[in-house]
């Protein structure tokens, strides 16, 4: 296993084309509750953007689904431990993004491990997503919560059409060519159309993150029942953006951009999508990384389907002189269609790979301590 690092000064990207847009406000705290996630844990959900009414976006944003005007409304789970008569203040924040599948499960290693650690996890849903809190597939189910939006999935359906066929059609103002959205310079008839309109669409997610990060530096410090505080939950100097698959992808899309990270972490980002047949992983992901904003820290488990995005990208970050570091882990457990079982049991090279199983209980405390390590070394100034 090796262990690089390289500390240089970081460069610094604004991102522009930012228009406020003023609508009613729709945020909601609701009652603390116990987390599913066991223990003394305790969770609340909430919707996080936007916040006291205002609506900052980007002519990339397509968030509103249409079916309430261009309302926005993105939703999310704060879980976190803390003693009666106690106030939980200026914590560490860990905002943990999720991967590919539409409806989402508990996160529930992930928040076990960094509460007991006494840090706050803060777990949204990106646009188009739903909560499965039974994990049953059935996302209907009372309590369960949802943001607005286009899954990613449709929305590159959506800007395969052409435009005769969307006109009359749902979303009518996503088509192949249409202009700001569904890359319109990537030809219809390209094989890779797809894959391009997939990675553009999840660059446009980065919006999503700086959402995240706006919130929960908003949210005031935990109390008991009566108990009213100025004070604010989250340590403004160390709020961490980790995705894991998908969600490590959107995470260095967005630490393209400084919006309040302290660092970011790619967990098996790109992993599963890395290759020749779908090659603007690798060119988007590689143009992102020539513009990063705070340190990076890749990290896979030495079973991944490829190892590639990990070394390609950090070799990017290395070029360009920013503080980073990679590492790749003892192989993990292999998922072989929802069973756990080694690696080289399964005669399918397909299940040959650790992807989902590296956010096990076992895998996160290997690598778990490493990222509240490279968190508390690069603290914001």
């Amino acid at each position: 296993m090796k262990n690089c690092k390289l500390k240089s000064n970081v460069l610094f990207k604004s991102l522009v084309g930012i228009a406020i847009i003023t609508i009613a406000s729709i945020q909601v705290t609701r009652a603390d509750d116990a987390s599913p996630c066991g223990g003394d844990i305790k969770v609340r959900e909430v919707t996080y953007f936007p916040i006291n009414g205002t609506l900052n976006t980007n002519a990339l944003d397509t968030r509103s689904d249409g079916s309430n005007g261009f309302q926005v409304r993105l939703e999310g789970k704060i879980h976190y431990l803390r003693a009666a008569g106690t106030v939980l203040k200026n914590r560490p924040v860990l905002i943990f993004n999720h991967g590919h599948e539409q409806n989402r499960g508990e996160v529930c290693g992930t928040v076990r491990f960094f509460t007991d650690k006494d840090w706050v996890v803060f777990v949204p849903l990106r646009r188009g997503h739903t909560l499965d809190k039974n994990d049953d597939g059935d996302t209907d189910d009372s309590g369960e919560i949802s943001s607005t939006g286009i899954h990613i999935d449709q929305y590159v359906d959506y800007c395969m059409r052409t435009f005769a066929e969307a006109v009359t059609s749902f979303r009518p103002q996503l088509y192949c060519t249409a202009p700001n959205t569904c890359r319109p310079d990537v030809p219809c008839a390209s094989t890779n159309k797809r894959n391009a309109v997939e990675t553009d669409y999840l660059n446009q997610q980065r919006t999503d993150i700086r959402e995240q990060i706006a919130f929960i530096k908003t949210v005031r410090a935990i109390t008991d029942p009566g108990v009213t505080t100025t004070q604010k939950l989250a340590n403004q100097k160390q709020i961490t953006i980790i995705g894991h698959s998908y969600g490590g992808s959107a995470v260095i899309f967005a630490n393209a951009f400084d919006y309040g990270q302290n660092i970011a972490v790619s967990v098996s980002g790109g992993e599963l999508s890395w290759g020749d047949e779908e090659p603007y992983w690798e060119e988007d992901l590689v143009t992102a990384m020539q513009s990063q904003a705070r340190p990076m820290y890749f990290l896979q488990p030495k079973n991944g389907r490829t190892l590639k995005p990990t070394k390609r990208l950090f070799w990017e970050a290395v070029e360009n002189g920013y503080r980073a570091m990679a590492q790749i882990f003892p192989p993990a457990p292999c998922e072989v269609e929802g069973d756990v079982s080694p690696c080289n049991a399964d005669p399918d090279p397909e299940w040959r790979q650790a992807h989902n199983t590296f956010l096990g209980d076992d895998q996160i405390a290997l690598w778990g301590p490493g990222v509240i390590e490279f968190s508390k070394r690069y603290k914001k100034e």
